[in-house]
């Protein structure tokens, strides 16, 4: 068991950490800037530990990449309609940032703060970061007080924890937004990766890529993933010209196993646990910018959210919290390995 602490560079008169944590098995390195997962290394079936997961290095990348990659995604995670919603009959608009929409919280979302470092404990091998978001930040009415915390148990689980209580009628929606590769970062195409999604539900977006309040059974369709099959039969099906994947599945609230993922050549399988009522299954098409430039379908991400835009849906479960209201957000991956794949 071990944790050590770094600084990776200061930004707007605050320092910025680089967090490592290990069990023995598994090592993850984290950021306050973001409250961000920047690796999560993991040995394979011949005993070498890959990064199965999209980071970066230095402060200056994260500071200039615009893909969110493995931050938290706040104050609401998803698209809101036009960047509008109401509360008690008052209309609020938030920063419009993504095709006439609210993505992911704005320009300058959660993923872009300086966070606080709480806590860092190596008996708990434990880390809380803090953010406040004041009133009117990015349009969102009241002020957030955020506290994310990643824990890495015995049992090589890396467990997210939001917790938020707001002084006023405020909507959040927190998420950790991890690029998953299960062969490791760099390997190419996730498409023989196999993903079982324990449900039979989706919110399919409108014309605009917005959740409408539309239901949709996937049973008899491409979305199904209730039983496990590789994320290559469905994607290539959908999106044969090649666009990117991005639907959200709902659940209930209960504590329970949504997903899970598995990878044949590196003999990794990761089961997804959440209290979250949506997942968004986001395959990118391309992940490219200033510091990276990966090939198409590089990478998939398991978004545990409040099902996006259901403040502007009537039948589906509100991302409101009241004043003092406790939010309460977790999800947890649990990795193990494959023992009969040769």
């Amino acid at each position: 068991m071990t944790i050590s602490k770094s600084i990776l560079g200061s930004l707007l008169g605050k320092n910025v950490y680089k967090i490592t944590l290990s069990n023995g098995v598994i090592d993850v390195a984290l950021t306050n800037y973001g409250a961000t997962v920047m690796s999560l290394f993991i040995p394979d079936k011949f005993g070498n530990k890959i990064n199965v997961v999209a980071g970066f290095d230095s402060l200056e990348e994260y500071v200039e990449n615009t893909t969110k990659i493995g931050a938290t995604v706040g104050r609401v995670a998803g698209r809101i309609a036009n960047g509008k919603f109401k509360i008690d009959k008052k209309e609020y608009n938030t920063t419009i940032n993504q095709k006439g929409n609210t993505l992911h919280g704005g320009v300058e979302g959660f993923d872009k703060k300086v966070w606080d470092l709480v806590e860092y404990s190596l008996t708990d091998r434990k880390v809380t970061f803090a953010y406040i978001s004041p009133d009117g930040e990015e349009g969102f009415p009241s002020t957030l007080k955020v506290n994310a915390t990643y824990t890495l148990t015995d049992d090589n689980s890396l467990k997210i924890e939001y917790e938020a209580v707001s002084d006023g009628d405020t909507i959040v929606s927190l998420m950790n937004h991890s690029y998953f590769n299960l062969d490791g970062d760099g390997s190419g195409e996730v498409f023989e990766t196999k993903l079982l999604i324990n449900s039979d539900i989706i919110t399919p977006p409108n014309e605009c890529g917005v959740v409408d309040g539309t239901l949709l059974n996937v049973k008899n369709t491409v979305y199904d993933f209730t039983l496990e099959r590789k994320i290559g039969d469905v994607s290539k099906t959908v999106f044969p010209s090649g666009n990117t994947y991005d639907v959200n599945y709902l659940f209930d609230t209960s504590y329970k196993k949504i997903a899970s993922a598995k990878s044949e050549k590196s003999g990794i399988v990761m089961d997804a646990y959440s209290n979250a009522d949506g997942m968004q299954l986001y395959l990118p098409i391309r992940l490219k910018g200033k510091y990276i430039d990966y090939p198409n379908y590089s990478f998939f991400c398991l978004e545990t959210q409040r099902v996006p835009n259901a403040i502007n849906c009537k039948n589906l479960p509100s991302p409101m919290i009241k004043k003092g209201d406790k939010y309460y957000s977790r999800t947890e991956y649990r990795f193990s390995f494959l023992t009969d794949v040769k």
